[in-house]
Parts: C-alpha cells; sequence; structure tokens
C-alpha cells in the first residue's frame, strides 16, 4: 500500500466518521427573546390598564357604596297596619313624635295649641287617647302660655274650675277669717295676670272651728260667770257669759287665748229675765280696744271681733249708776273662732 493510498484511506476514514456524527441542533435564541418581549409587553400592558383604572375610578367611591350598603336603618320601617296609640301627655312634640314613631304608628299627625299650665310646647291632650288602636289621623294638642286669670272675690268652686281648665293643681290654704263668707277666694298665688305654673295656691276664707268661751277656765274674774237657757232681746242663746253688779261699780273676766286664736263672736245685751237699765261694756284684746259699746234692756247686737295674735282677752262691765237698778249683762253664744289644731292649744292650756 502506497503512502498515497494509506493518506487516502485515511481521509475516507475521516471524512465517513465526520459524516457518522449527528447533526448538531442550532440555539435559537433570537426566538426566544421575541417571545418573552412580547409576555413583558402584555403584563406591561395590563399593570397600565389597572393603573388607569384606579386613577379614573377612585377608591372613596367604592368605600362610599360599602359603608351606604352596611349601614343600619336608624329606625324601623314603620307599619302600615292598626297600632295601639302609646299615651304621649306631658311628653314634648318632638320626643312625643319619636313615641309614635317608635309605637308603630305612622298616619299622619296633626297638631292644634291651647293655653295651659306648665311649660309650652307639651302635649296637654291626644287623639285618640293611649292605648286605642290607630291607622287614622292623631291629634297632638300642644300647650301654650297661659295667665292667671282674676279670682280674688270669686268662690272656691269657681276658681277651681278656671284652673283646672288650664291643667294647674290647685292646692287651697284656709285662712280663718270670720268677717269674709266661707270659701271666698281671698289671694291666689302667683297672682292675676302671671304665667300660670303647674301648681297654684289659693287663700279662702274660712268660719273656723268654734270654741264656745264659757267652757274655757277663766284666768281671773269678778262678778262674771256663765249660764245658758237664757233669752236676749226675746231670742234664746246658749254658753254665755253673764255679769253682774257686784260690791265695786264694776265686773270683768279674763281668759288666755294663747295667740291661738282668730275671731271671737257672740250676742252682746242685757237678760229679759234681770233688770232694766244699761251698761258700758268694753272688750280688750291685751292692750287693744276690741269694743267698747252701751248695751241697753231689749236690745241686742252681733258682734264678731278679730283676736289675733291677742295673748289675754279682758271683758270688762261697767255700770253707770250703781245705786239705781242695773241689768245683767250678757255675752250670749260666746265662742272663740279657729283651726281645729289652734282651738285645740288653748284647750291644752286650761
Amino acid at each position: 500500500m502506497t503512502a498515497s493510498d494509506t493518506s487516502g484511506d485515511t481521509e475516507t476514514t475521516t471524512e465517513g466518521r465526520q459524516d457518522a456524527r449527528p447533526p448538531r441542533r442550532r440555539r435559537r435564541l433570537p426566538h426566544v427573546s421575541r417571545t418573552w418581549a412580547w409576555v413583558a409587553s402584555i403584563i406591561g400592558a395590563l399593570l397600565v390598564g389597572f393603573a388607569l383604572s384606579q386613577l379614573l375610578v377612585p377608591a372613596s367611591v367604592t368605600t362610599e357604596r360599602a359603608a351606604v350598603a352596611d349601614a343600619p336603618s336608624a329606625t324601623a320601617a314603620p307599619t302600615t297596619g292598626p297600632a295601639a296609640m302609646p299615651n304621649v301627655l306631658g311628653l314634648d312634640s318632638a320626643t312625643a313624635q319619636r313615641a309614635l314613631l317608635d309605637a308603630g304608628v305612622s298616619t299622619t299627625v296633626t297638631f292644634a295649641a291651647r293655653p295651659a299650665a306648665g311649660p309650652n310646647d307639651v302635649v296637654v291632650a291626644q287623639d285618640p287617647v293611649g292605648g286605642q288602636t290607630t291607622s287614622g289621623a292623631v291629634v297632638l294638642t300642644l300647650s301654650t302660655s297661659a295667665t292667671v286669670p282674676e279670682l280674688v272675690g270669686a268662690n272656691l268652686a269657681d276658681a277651681r274650675a278656671a284652673l283646672e281648665a288650664l291643667g294647674a293643681v290647685v292646692q287651697v290654704t284656709r285662712s280663718v277669717d270670720p268677717n269674709q263668707t266661707e270659701g271666698l277666694v281671698l289671694s291666689v298665688d302667683p297672682a292675676s295676670g302671671q304665667k300660670v305654673p303647674a301648681v297654684v295656691t289659693v287663700v279662702v276664707a274660712d268660719p273656723g272651728d268654734a270654741l264656745t268661751l264659757a267652757s274655757v277656765n277663766m284666768a281671773d274674774h269678778s262678778g262674771c260667770g256663765t249660764t245658758s237657757n237664757i233669752t236676749v232681746n226675746g231670742a234664746a242663746v246658749q254658753d254665755s257669759v253673764k255679769c253682774t253688779l257686784n260690791d265695786s261699780d264694776s265686773s270683768f273676766a279674763d281668759w288666755v287665748l294663747a295667740r291661738e286664736a282668730v275671731a271671737f263672736e257672740a250676742t252682746v245685751g242685757t237678760s229679759d229675765q234681770g233688770a232694766t237699765g244699761s251698761a258700758h261694756l268694753r272688750v280688750v284684746g291685751d292692750d287693744r280696744v276690741l269694743l267698747d259699746t252701751i248695751v241697753m234692756y231689749g236690745t241686742s247686737s252681733q258682734v264678731r271681733l278679730d283676736v289675733r295674735d291677742v295673748l289675754r282677752l279682758h271683758v270688762e262691765v261697767t255700770f253707770p249708776d250703781p245705786k239705781s237698778t242695773t241689768p245683767t249683762v250678757i255675752l250670749g253664744d260666746a265662742r272663740l273662732l279657729g283651726t281645729a289644731e289652734q282651738l285645740a292649744a288653748i284647750e291644752a292650756t286650761q
């Protein structure tokens, strides 16, 4: 074999081995790069779109919708059928309306006005009344300012009716005054023309209870005593005080009233069974002269004396001519007036 053949074989063999190797795969780097570029572009477009959506649709709008959707109703929806009417008397108008809604009363409410005692804008009447079932209109009457009417000189019944018509509570105070008609209004607090409060005090005249002077022990006396079943100027009198002439030309008697009595009243005259003539009668409360008069046979008079704040009552009879006939002076049906408590206090001093 020649060298050239050997080399030729070598080349052939070499070429043959080269031809026997599998072909190498080429890397397609340019294609992969283009794919990821497209993916990145799409993702970028999505991000840009999301950002634009956030700019075009503010977050506050979404939040507000959520708040509105989740917020509970402030009041329950009123029923449309009949509902029980609550009692709203004494409530102000706003509170009364809330009470109606809470009770399910959803009908039309009409307001009226009326002068009444106490504060303004308070329900003083309602229709329907509390407890009734209603599906129709509701009328609430609200208070407006009212003033105290002129009541001094009226009787208690009329004064009470006038004040109670305004919604006031009437508190009655009795003042023993034998010179006034029983039940006559003497004063009102507040006075006429003032705003009517919830409570009004009315002072009325009261003749009071009576305690016979004959039943009260005399603190001191001379020529005076007590008697019953005697006549003065033709009229029978009971529980009386009589004063006659004694060793001197006068007679007297004292009683302790303890500043508790209000009035003293009696029929003053002389006994029809005694001697004729006249006498001088004085009634004194402490240092104050309450009565100074001449009494004569066949005459009589009714006296009513104010003895308020009198500690000691003094009756004195003098006879102008002791040597002539002297009558028996009578204080018939003599009695002290005052409240039951006052008269009990006088009795307690005996």
